[in-house]
C-alpha cells in the first residue's frame, strides 16, 4: 500500500507542479526578491532604476506592486515617484493595497520637503480609494498635515474627523486629538485678535 502511494506521489505531483507556469507566478517574486535584497544592501539607485524598467516594461501595469513600493521607496526624485505613479494609476483601476501603501510613502516623504501639491492629490486619491491600506488612517493623518501646514484648517478638521472614524490606533489617535486641539487654539486666538 505505501508503495503504490509513493509511486503515485512521485508520477502525479511532477505532473501537476509542471502545470503551473513558473514564469508567471515566481518571476515577479523572484526580480522583487533580488531587488529587495538590494534595497537592503543600501543600492537604492540600482533598485529605483531596475523597480522602474521592470514598471515600464510591463506597460505600468506590474505583475507586483510591491515594485512600486520598492521604486517609491527607493527613489531620490519624487517628480520621478510622482510621474510613475501616476502613469501606474492611469494604467490600471484595479490597484491593491501595496500601491495605495506606496501612495502613502509618497505622501509621507512628499510632506517632508513641503511639496503640498502633490500631496494634496495624492492624498485625495488616498482618502478616496485607500481603504484597503494598512496605513489608511495614517495616510489621512498626513493628509490633514498636509492642510494644516497648507494654513487650510477646515479640510484638516474634515480629513482628522475621517481619520478618527477608522478606529485608528492609540498612538496614531493621539496624535490626531493633538492636531484637532491645536488647530482648534490656532482658530480661538484667531478670533479673539
Amino acid at each position: 500500500m505505501i508503495s503504490r502511494i509513493n509511486r503515485l506521489f512521485f508520477w502525479v505531483f511532477p505532473l501537476v507542479f509542471n502545470l503551473i507556469p513558473l514564469d508567471s507566478v515566481h518571476s515577479a517574486d523572484l526580480d522583487f526578491l533580488s531587488l529587495k535584497n538590494e534595497f537592503k544592501k543600501g543600492n537604492y539607485s540600482f533598485v529605483a532604476a531596475k523597480s522602474k524598467e521592470t514598471i515600464e516594461k510591463e506597460e505600468y501595469q506590474p505583475k507586483d506592486e510591491r515594485l512600486v513600493l520598492l521604486f517609491v521607496s527607493s527613489s531620490s526624485s519624487l517628480s520621478e515617484m510622482d510621474g510613475l505613479l501616476e502613469k501606474c494609476y492611469q494604467a490600471n483601476s484595479n490597484r491593491g493595497s501595496v500601491f495605495y501603501n506606496s501612495i502613502y510613502l509618497f505622501m509621507e516623504r512628499g510632506l517632508v520637503v513641503g511639496d503640498h501639491s502633490n500631496v494634496e492629490k495624492w492624498g485625495y486619491r488616498f482618502r478616496q480609494n485607500g481603504q484597503q491600506s494598512s496605513r489608511y488612517a495614517e495616510g489621512l493623518y498626513l493628509y490633514a498635515s498636509m492642510f494644516y501646514e497648507s494654513n487650510r484648517p477646515k479640510d484638516a478638521l474634515f480629513v482628522i474627523s475621517l481619520a478618527l472614524k477608522e478606529s485608528p490606533p492609540a498612538v496614531l489617535q493621539s496624535k490626531l486629538f493633538r492636531l484637532k486641539d491645536f488647530i482648534d487654539l490656532e482658530q480661538k486666538k484667531g478670533i479673539t485678535q
